[in-house]
């Protein structure tokens, strides 16, 4: 539910139009991230799932929804664990490169080598000459188990509430119509 004190702070020195033009925008982006994020998941893609709730996390933020914007954040923040969760895991199997890696990059090592890998699949391949099978197939099996720990729910919760947000903006934006 939107804090309209909040709200109307913000957005006071804008015209309605502008608002109404970012009420639509959001309207529109919200059910396109939504299915992006639901994708995410399907493919086990930690790094996808983190991005899309940051996308989320932050227009929600800007509407002053509390409950939307801590969806957002708390499914972004388990992904974010999740990654570091998976490496970790999968240490053992990897060469003693990845574990000086880990240990110096420490929580950065998600922002500064895997997200521009695009994914964790490709950052891990990159320690080998060839991606041994069954390192493939333990991660593979690892992500899937992690990401039904807690992931599905979280994806539940902020889908309907990011849709009760858009719901609450349609009926200011009918407000701002009428004036």
């Amino acid at each position: 539910m939107i804090d309209k004190k909040e709200f109307d702070n913000f957005f006071q020195y804008f015209d309605s139009v502008f608002i109404i033009d970012i009420i639509d925008m959001f309207a529109v982006q919200q059910p396109e991230i939504m299915g992006l994020l639901e994708q995410s998941i399907m493919e086990h893609d930690l790094v996808q799932i983190r991005f899309w709730a940051h996308k989320l996390r932050t227009p929600c933020g800007q509407f002053h929804d509390p409950v939307s914007s801590k969806h957002a954040a708390l499914m972004e923040e388990a992904a974010r664990g999740k990654i570091l969760q998976l490496i970790d895991l999968v240490i053992p199997d990897y060469p003693d490169s990845l574990k000086k890696m880990r240990a110096e990059l420490a929580d950065n090592l998600i922002q500064d080598k895997i997200i521009p890998a695009k994914s964790i699949r490709s950052f891990l391949a990159g320690f080998f000459d060839t991606f041994p099978e069954e390192n493939s197939a333990k991660l593979e099996e690892l992500e899937k188990k992690i990401i039904a720990d807690g992931i599905p729910e979280m994806y539940l919760d902020l889908k309907a509430s990011s849709a009760a947000l858009v719901d609450e903006l349609l009926v200011m934006k009918k407000t701002l119509l009428s004036k």
